[in-house]
């Protein structure tokens, strides 16, 4: 997860960031995953343990950001734009 984090701070400001699971994971256990996304201006209030999920931002922007988080382990999920 650190790597993670690492990662998301390289990516430079007006690049857009993508990210989605395809499993699901216990995310409450790695608090370094939750804070990266939310130091993006991403609200992961309503992504629960065991979830699919997505997540889309332009960094450096709170205009483009959208979450979609699942309601059970197999949901499949869309982002519409």
């Amino acid at each position: 997860m650190q790597a993670l984090s690492n990662m998301l701070a390289s990516v430079p400001d007006g690049n857009y960031i993508l990210a989605y699971s395809w499993y699901t994971e216990r995310y409450s256990q790695y608090p370094t995953f939750t804070s990266a996304f939310s130091g993006l201006g991403l609200n992961l209030s309503g992504l629960n343990d065991t979830v699919p999920f997505i997540l889309f931002c332009k960094k450096g922007s709170l205009t483009a950001n959208r979450t979609v988080f699942g309601s059970t382990m197999r949901d499949t999920l869309r982002m519409n734009t």
